[in-house]
């Protein structure tokens, strides 16, 4: 489930929203170089993803939490989807790369150092 929730950067002390994380109908990635964030549907990724997601690959699994224990047959479909998703999400406007796993950062100095805002808002969504 996908989540979202105030942050505080460690290094320039901007108070910031983080989501991360795939919901029940999107995915969230960052871009690998600037931070800057995209939500894809899950609709609008194709016949691939769905074909990927029937190999056993659901689309729930694409944080990567559990990988270690994955076995030799569940862990190539899943890096199959993860591979088809950031080819979908395509470059950033900087010149980086969507990546499932990569950090959230700050919007003001890039840092990915944050701690939670004890005022600000949690959620889950989807």
């Amino acid at each position: 489930m996908g989540h979202q929730y105030g942050a505080i950067c460690s290094a320039c002390q901007h108070r910031f929203s983080v989501s991360e994380g795939p919901g029940m109908r999107s995915v969230t990635l960052h871009c690998d170089r600037c931070g800057r964030m995209k939500t894809l549907a899950f609709e609008k990724l194709g016949e691939r993803f769905w074909e990927l997601t029937a190999l056993g690959a659901g689309p729930y699994d694409l944080d990567g939490a559990g990988d270690a224990e994955l076995s030799d047959r569940e862990r190539p479909p899943r890096e199959a989807l993860r591979n088809h998703v950031e080819t979908v999400a395509g470059r950033c406007r900087c010149r980086g790369t969507y990546r499932i796993d990569a950090p959230a950062r700050c919007p003001r100095c890039r840092s990915v150092e944050h701690e939670p805002d004890p005022e600000g808002e949690f959620l889950c969504y989807d």
